[in-house]
């Protein structure tokens, strides 16, 4: 009786996919790093939001750091499940949205860089 070989059903077949899985996941795990490393050198108020007026506004408590790894976890999910849900049925939206995955994962590991890089 012949064995097969089981896939493992969280990477995905597609390799431009599987590229744009694993660099998404490598910088979602780089945002926990350094938000983990770095969380108790942090001072009590931290600059989070630059929509705001400068000054006082921008500033938050640290514990807000963990919004970022939080939101990249969050997308990493969703557009995972969604790649999942219509992997074969429309190739160009699933790679588009791989993409999309990996530029937002880099950007929230940007933004953290940068708010440590100013507060360190």
């Amino acid at each position: 009786m012949e064995k097969r070989l089981k896939r493992n059903k969280l990477v995905p077949k597609d390799e431009l996919i599987k590229k744009a899985w694993w660099w998404s996941l490598s910088l979602v795990g780089v945002n926990l790093i350094l938000t983990g490393v770095f969380f108790w050198q942090l001072p009590k108020e931290i600059p989070l939001f630059y929509s705001q007026p400068e000054g006082r506004a921008q500033l938050a408590d640290k514990w807000w750091v963990w919004l970022l790894p939080g939101l990249a976890i969050g997308f990493w999910l969703i557009i995972n499940l969604l790649i999942k849900l219509i992997d074969e049925e429309m190739k160009v939206l699933t790679r588009l949205m791989a993409g999309f995955l990996v530029l937002i994962s880099l950007l929230l590991a940007i933004s953290l860089a940068h708010i440590l890089l100013i507060v360190l």
